[in-house]
C-alpha cells in the first residue's frame, strides 16, 4: 500500500517500504539509470536490496564509518 506523502502532476513520493525492493533493484542495476551517479557499478540482488531497505526503515547504520 503507497502512502502518497507529497503528490505532483507527474509522479509522488512516499515513504520508503520493503516491498519496493524489486523494483529499486531492478533500477540500480540499468546501466542507463546509474550511469551519471556515483555508485557502486555492480548488480544488486533483490534479497540485498530488501536488506538495505531494512536498514532505512530500522535506521540502523547501513555503512561502517
Amino acid at each position: 500500500m503507497y502512502f502518497k506523502k507529497l503528490a505532483g502532476k507527474k509522479c509522488y513520493l512516499s515513504p520508503m517500504d520493503v516491498n519496493d525492493a524489486e523494483i529499486y533493484a531492478e533500477w540500480l542495476n540499468d546501466m542507463e539509470i546509474t550511469a551519471n551517479l556515483s555508485m557502486y557499478n555492480g548488480v544488486i540482488t533483490v534479497e540485498a536490496e530488501r536488506g538495505i531497505f531494512g536498514k532505512i526503515i530500522k535506521g540502523t547504520q547501513l555503512f561502517n564509518s
